[in-house]
């Protein structure tokens, strides 16, 4: 990787690496760079932004800008632009059983898509501040709530996003 530049997300979607440089409250455009063995990178140019966050899921991956917009690319090497989140600053990315959530660690907003990230739709009402976390593991979306103990989770195996709270 470019030494230059401050690598912190990594993401495999089951043929190629890919990386992003930035991440949240990242001042500067964000750099990309993908790897077909995780040794050798090569970076790659994208539309100007901060991009905070990167998963893969179903052979793509998808990143957001502060901005709330989203590029997709299924090479790392070609990256396109993909459907407006419905909000700004957000900074996580999980995907899981088809569905892809971002949410937002200052807001309460998050959003899902289940078409690959070229439409996204509001979810997650429940919540009451941003999550500095989420993931996805035996069929559940599981959120932790930033400053707090609450943990959010979505219900099994539905494509529903609205997450529920646990205090324990």
């Amino acid at each position: 990787m470019p030494s230059s530049q401050n690598w912190n997300t990594v993401a495999y979607n089951g043929t190629v690496f890919a990386a992003i440089s930035g991440g949240p409250g990242a001042s500067t455009s964000t750099a990309f760079a993908y790897s077909t063995n995780g040794s050798t990178w090569t970076g790659v140019t994208v539309t100007s932004g901060r991009w905070n966050t990167l998963t893969a899921g179903g052979g793509m991956f998808i990143t957001a800008s502060w901005d709330g917009v989203t590029l997709l690319s299924t090479n790392g090497s070609t990256w396109t632009s993909g459907g407006n989140l419905p909000g700004s600053w957000q900074t996580n990315i999980s995907y899981g059983n088809g569905v892809f959530v971002v949410h937002g660690l200052y807001s309460a907003l998050a959003a899902y898509s289940t078409n690959n990230g070229t439409t996204w739709t509001s979810g997650i009402t429940s919540i009451t501040s941003g999550l500095s976390t989420i993931t996805y593991g035996s069929s559940y979306f599981v959120g932790l709530q930033s400053g707090s103990s609450t943990v959010y989770f979505s219900q099994k195996d539905r494509k529903s996003t609205r997450l529920n709270s646990s205090h324990e």
